[in-house]
């Protein structure tokens, strides 16, 4: 899988709610979190760098790297805690989609032999699962 570019140029900023009259002296953690979504939208990856340089881009500070290392560390925790507990916007499948997504690959792509074998693979998982559930439920196994 090819990793994300973490270097931009510009980025799309549609959709967020940010003040361009507001002077900012410091960062804070809705900051990082909102450079982090803005990174997401626009497909990039998240790194110290590309969170740092985010950070300019939309406010006009960047911030130290310690600063930036540890509320971005923050992020990730709280982020891959939420989706542990499905409490994320996004299910498991959709989230690794998402991250898997490049653009190099359309899904008609992908033969049809090995969509076959998946769903193959997917039905037998889920049989096994069902069998098993009903098996405790009455006291077997």
């Amino acid at each position: 899988m090819a990793k994300l570019p973490t270097a931009f140029t510009t980025l799309d900023l549609q959709g967020f709610e940010i003040d361009g009259s507001r002077q900012y002296t410091t960062i804070n953690r809705e900051m990082v979190d909102v450079a982090c979504a803005v990174l997401q939208k626009n497909r990039l990856g998240i790194v110290t760098r590309s969170v740092q340089a985010a950070l300019k881009h939309i406010y006009g500070i960047g911030g130290s790297a310690d600063t930036i290392c540890q509320l971005l560390k923050q992020w990730r925790s709280e982020n891959l805690a939420a989706l542990k507990q499905g409490r994320g916007e996004k299910d498991i499948a959709s989230a690794i989609l998402e991250a898997t997504d490049d653009g190099l690959l359309e899904e008609t792509d992908i033969p049809e032999d090995y969509l076959t074998v998946m769903r193959q693979m997917a039905v037998a998982g889920y049989k096994l699962a069902y069998q098993k559930r009903i098996h405790q439920s009455v006291g077997i196994g």
